[in-house]
Formats: C-alpha cells, structure tokens, sequence
C-alpha cells in the first residue's frame, strides 16, 4: 500500500507499526534477513544523503557539483561549520535508528549488528 513502507514508517515514527511488522518477520524463516537488510538499504541512503550536503557558513546548502567534475564545490567561510554540522546529522541518524531498535525491535542483537555494519 502507498505510504506504507519501511522508510515512511520511519519518517514519520511509527513505533507501533513497526514494532508490529518486526513480531510478524520474525515468524518467517527468513522474515528477519529481509528486515535486516530493509533496514541497512535505509539506513545507508539516509547516510548518503547526509554526506552528500553540507551547510555552509552562510547557512546555504552547498551541493552542486564543482564544474570541472572533480567533486563538490567547497561552502564558503568557515570549514568548521559544514564539519560540526555533518557531524550532528550522522548522531541525529545514529540516535533515531537506536531509538527504533529499543523500542520497535526488541534490542534484538540482530537487529543491531545489522544496523551496526552500515558504514
């Protein structure tokens, strides 16, 4: 069903929801290998997307490709910027994924050694 997905559940904090839909993969032999791997295929693109902007000094998103094709255009100002900011996204993300994996899915270990091999 639309909106209905993994991802949408997520976005949106759906703990019940899924909670329910880990009770019910971990019925299936192989439910919990495709939870897993669900999980991991959004995790990384949720970590894509954090590495591929950063937020320059002047508060712009700077993104766009450089024009020689070698690599992002550099945010103007202060490095330390883009750097503290990176770096409070990826705990944002590291703290959401936590957050469902104690609530939603039981601090299965599993779970958590999946989550755990995204890098």
């Amino acid at each position: 069903m639309p909106g209905s997905g993994l991802d949408i559940m997520i976005d949106t904090g759906k703990l019940s929801e899924l909670e329910r839909l880990y009770c019910l993969y971990v019925l299936v032999p192989t439910g919990l290998t495709v939870l897993k791997k669900a999980l991991k295929e959004s995790l990384a693109s949720r970590g894509k997307v954090v590495n591929e902007y950063t937020i320059g000094s002047d508060g712009i998103e700077q993104g766009e490709s450089d024009p020689k094709g070698k690599g992002k255009v550099k945010a103007p100002g202060n490095s330390l910027i883009p750097a503290t900011e990176w770096v409070q996204r990826v705990l944002e993300l590291k703290d959401l994924f936590d957050h469902i994996w104690q609530n939603a899915f039981k601090s299965d270990r599993d779970v958590e050694i999946a989550i755990n091999e995204v890098g």
